[in-house]
């Protein structure tokens, strides 16, 4: 199970169409179909009923987009994090002066 299926379950449920989903995660509709049955294969469960237009979430498929989205929200947020540790944009300064200088550097 990688991120990126995730992302793509997660972009097929909400869009209810390979193609659209496809479009929305900037992939060819192959390559995100690949991924989900790979998914679905590795799980062991069907996510998806594919026999309706939209295609419908089955029960299973409802439990794992839901926690998926829990997943890639925080992935998102992990790597956004890491971002700006490394622009050095979070964080915390502590600057002590001594008294006798102070009056001189501060202004």
């Amino acid at each position: 199970m990688t991120i990126t299926q995730l992302e793509y379950v997660v972009a097929l449920a909400d869009h209810g169409s390979f193609v659209s989903a496809a479009k929305a995660s900037q992939v060819t509709q192959p390559a995100l179909t690949l991924q989900i049955k790979a998914l679905e294969k590795e799980l062991d469960l069907a996510l998806f009923d594919r026999t309706h237009k939209p295609i419908r979430l089955t029960e299973a498929g409802r439990s794992v987009v839901e926690q998926a989205r829990q997943a890639v929200a925080e992935f998102n947020r992990t790597a956004q994090m890491a971002r700006q540790m490394a622009l050095g944009d979070e964080g915390e300064v502590l600057l002590g002066i001594i008294p006798t200088v102070a009056p001189y550097i501060i202004p």
